[in-house]
């Protein structure tokens, strides 16, 4: 498929705990901050300045994903959002007997899969179609982790767009885990074995 064709988001810089999203034309669509603890990330609507998305790492209990839903107030057409929060290792955890790195997620009710990639390095399927097009991944040629100073871009095909937030914070989830394990030596190549299921990792170094 065709640039023309996809929805292009860059991270600027080449980061996953600390960057701005733009759109093709240069307009900034969402920003992504961490906390200096590493716990918290949100991801906010530039334009609203309001908070879409946020990953949380609690030390009693199990992390968190939370994302924005939009709702209609009954008797009302303003359309409203409330922030619904569930357990991250229920949202995105690893595909049973799936390959190395491989996970399964929930977007908007379907089941999909984000897995290592030898072009994409990482790329979102549906469950029911391994073998189909990507329709979410990087897009080449994909700086790498160690260059921050070149941003990296993410390309979603039309029909996901409405669930880009989601995917969003997937690829953040999954990028970092990668760049965690890279930082550790653990990755000889950018696709081989990680540990199973999620991880959030800090600020420090290669993990952003």
């Amino acid at each position: 498929m065709s640039d023309g064709a996809q929805r292009l988001l860059t991270f600027s810089p080449n980061s996953m705990v600390a960057s701005t999203l733009s759109d093709a034309a240069g307009n900034v669509i969402y920003s992504i901050s961490t906390s200096v603890s590493g716990d918290r990330t949100s991801f906010l609507d530039a334009q609203t300045k309001k908070t879409v998305a946020k990953i949380s790492k609690k030390m009693l209990f199990a992390d968190t994903v939370t994302f924005a839903l939009e709702f209609e107030s009954e008797g009302k057409t303003r359309t409203r959002s409330r922030m619904e929060e569930v357990k991250l290792s229920k949202w995105i955890h690893a595909k049973k007997d799936g390959e190395d790195g491989e996970v399964e997620l929930i977007l908007g009710g379907g089941e999909y899969t984000i897995r290592r990639h030898s072009q994409y390095r990482l790329a979102l399927f549906r469950k029911d179609a391994p073998n189909g097009d990507p329709i979410a991944h990087w897009r080449p040629p994909i700086p790498s982790a160690f260059d921050k100073s070149t941003p990296i871009t993410l390309a979603i095909v039309p029909e996901m767009v409405q669930h880009e937030v989601q995917i969003i914070v997937g690829f953040t989830i999954e990028e970092r885990k990668l760049r965690f394990e890279e930082q550790r030596g653990n990755v000889g190549n950018a696709y081989e074995t990680v540990p199973r299921g999620p991880v959030l990792v800090g600020t420090g170094g290669m993990t952003g």
